[in-house]
């Protein structure tokens, strides 16, 4: 399993996000949904949870906002507005003190999105905007089938198949009005653990591997301004 993890963790830096091993201390299910989503027919909610991966998939490989937006949770709808307000809003040191995920995500954003843009998005419109430019799974993402699907109530997750081989590592999926949507934040403390590994093996600072990053794969020279908050 260790290459397989090795292979994904690369994925997950050049595409900031992934997926998780297990779930981080998970809330046991019945205090995460409502009581009106848990499952009746097993077989069809996992055929729901397959068709929700295939259809994020495909539009994110097809750089589909649009689309894939209507494939992901509140949880990762919420994680963006969050984002968003830190890179409008965080200074320096409020940066510095985020864990490495959201630093990454933060700056990343203040240095690939026009400031105007940034100024009048809402979070939502960000996470789309960032699907549309490729700044959301899409490497990852194109090596990935769904294997193994578990449901337990109203929670999935789906063991991913990395070329043709069980990886171990899971998406999470929540059932939402009725319909399964894919949790993107579900993968951040696994990655993190792991892009931390990475850093130390490069004998680099933190903030060092990260704007190297940034420079591999901006398609835009790196911003000097990006530690500071953006303004009007």
């Amino acid at each position: 399993m260790k290459s397989y993890w090795s292979l994904f963790v690369l994925l997950v830096v050049f595409s900031c996000l992934g997926c998780s091993d297990s779930p981080p201390q998970q809330k046991p299910v019945s205090d995460q949904v409502d009581s009106r989503e848990i499952v009746v027919d097993p077989e069809q909610d996992k055929k729901q949870i397959h068709d929700c991966f295939y259809s994020y998939k495909r539009a994110i490989l097809e750089d589909k906002g649009d689309e894939a937006f209507q494939c992901l949770d509140k949880r990762t709808r919420d994680y963006f507005a969050k984002m968003l307000q830190l890179v409008k809003t965080a200074s320096r040191d409020e940066v510095e003190q985020l864990s490495l995920m959201d630093k990454m995500q933060v700056l990343i954003m203040r240095n690939n999105v026009p400031k105007s843009e940034l100024l009048s998005m809402t979070g939502d419109e960000l996470l789309i905007y960032a699907i549309n430019h490729g700044m959301v799974g899409k490497n990852g993402t194109s090596n990935l089938e769904a294997g193994t699907i578990i449901v337990e109530g109203g929670f999935g997750k789906v063991e991913m198949v990395v070329r043709g081989k069980n990886s171990g590592l899971f998406y999470h999926f929540y059932k939402e009005d009725g319909q399964w949507k894919l949790d993107l934040t579900s993968s951040f403390p696994a990655a993190q653990a792991a892009l931390n590994t990475v850093i130390q093996q490069s004998g680099q600072s933190e903030n060092d591997f990260i704007l190297n990053i940034i420079r591999m794969t901006s398609r835009t020279k790196q911003n000097d301004d990006i530690w500071e908050p953006i303004s009007e």
